[in-house]
């Protein structure tokens, strides 16, 4: 793999991490720690679909989970990812065992935006890498809300934050032109 350097302190991202899921609706996920020989950090049980007064609650396989949430700090997605390739990406055997068994997998990256632009960036060799797994990459990604948008802006951030820039406009009247 090319060396690449990594951006622990990304400044478009405020939080991201990535997770490797493997369902089935019969099977145990003891199946999945034993072929695979990794703990998970998380399992979901399975149920059925259940109707109670005023709510119904949707079925769900069983859900084997590995997550980078509590191994980095990191804001750099290439860092979550390749430390979940570290722990699955000479288990290709061991993956399509599973597939043949009946799992489902794939991975999930949480992405929490800071300003609304940038993104994660997946390198060519993390394709490949995945590609070779057989893996499907989904992205879940959300917008960071948390920031005074309420107070003024100051000197330079008209152009730092275009969503906090526009409510400042709307806000405090300002119009192209004055």
């Amino acid at each position: 793999m090319v060396n690449r350097e990594y951006d622990d302190d990304y400044l478009g991202c405020a939080r991201t991490y990535v997770g490797f899921t493997a369902r089935h609706w019969t099977a145990s996920s003891e199946d999945v720690t034993a072929t695979l020989g990794v703990e998970p950090t998380d399992l979901t049980a399975a149920r059925r679909r259940e109707e109670q007064p005023g709510i119904t609650l949707a079925a769900r396989p069983n859900s084997w989970h590995f997550s980078t949430a509590t191994l980095s700090e990191s804001r750099d997605f290439g860092r979550h990812l390749d430390k979940l390739l570290e722990t699955i990406g000479d288990k290709s055997d061991e993956l399509s065992a599973l597939r043949s068994r009946g799992w489902a997998m794939d991975i999930s990256v949480y992405w929490l935006s800071r300003h609304g632009h940038g993104g994660p960036l997946l390198w060519p060799e993390q394709s490949a890498s995945l590609g070779q797994l057989g893996l499907e990459i989904w992205f879940d990604i959300y917008f960071d809300d948390s920031e005074d948008l309420d107070r003024p802006l100051g000197p330079g951030e008209l152009t730092q934050n275009f969503r906090r820039a526009a409510r400042h406009w709307r806000k405090f009247g300002l119009r192209r032109g004055r």
